[in-house]
């Protein structure tokens, strides 16, 4: 039952974080797409998922680590942001490389899609390494 209700509440606090990814991403994406020329060395796309996931990693580290114990041993924010770092890097490029491919579709839906993968593996990786918590596991 701890662990469901563990889940259940990642997903409470991921909600939010993508409530406010989403958010940030679709409004800096709108208007970085009208200042940064095609074929810049970073697309808009790129940008606007940095700024959505500065945002967004902020508020769900704090919210991540009352979810998984609080008081981690062992650099919980800086395995976070390793974590934040791979996922940010991979959203940014996938949702590009996506957009691309398909330019009828918008880049916040393929963001949606992509992003809802990459959070089933966040949380196991949260749980087992960055907030690992020998006691309750």
């Amino acid at each position: 039952m701890k662990k469901i209700l563990t889940f259940l509440k990642f997903c409470i606090s991921s909600f939010g974080s993508f409530l406010l990814d989403i958010g940030v991403f679709t409004i800096a994406s709108a208007l970085l797409a009208r200042v940064i020329p095609e074929g810049a060395l970073f697309s808009h796309i790129v940008i606007a998922t940095v700024i959505a996931r500065v945002c967004s990693g902020i508020f769900n580290f704090s919210i991540n680590r009352l979810i998984f114990g609080g008081k981690s041993k062992g650099g919980a924010a800086i395995k976070y942001i390793m974590v934040w770092l791979v996922q940010m890097l991979s959203s940014a490029y996938l949702v590009d490389t996506v957009a691309g491919l398909l330019p009828n579709i918008h880049e916040t839906i393929i963001k949606m899609v992509i992003d809802s993968s990459l959070f089933v593996i966040s949380f196991f990786v949260q749980k087992k390494w960055v907030f690992a918590n020998k006691s309750a596991n």
